[in-house]
């Protein structure tokens, strides 16, 4: 039975080897959906004071209540990041 098995997963990744656009869409975009959402990130972090570009106003009213605690700064990273977590459903 595992034999079986063994062969077919060998027999779907070695097409997914050959043909360059399968392999594109199983290997890089995964890549690229993690890194998006570090760049983001780290660009945020590092260009400085966001207080007077971002304000609680610019997210929506229910999100709010999810950032308890945080500063405009860290509620708009956390709404950032919940907005890509989309991508890794």
């Amino acid at each position: 039975m595992y034999k079986k098995i063994w062969i077919l997963v060998r027999k779907e990744w070695a097409e997914v080897f050959r043909n360059r656009f399968v392999f594109f869409t199983t290997a890089f975009l995964p890549l690229l959906f993690t890194a998006l959402p570090l760049i983001i990130l780290y660009a945020a972090s590092s260009s400085g004071d966001w207080s007077d570009a971002v304000g609680m106003s610019d997210m929506p009213a229910q999100f709010s209540s999810q950032c308890e605690g945080l500063d405009a700064v860290g509620c708009m990273q956390y709404f950032i990041i919940s907005q890509f977590m989309l991508l890794f459903m």
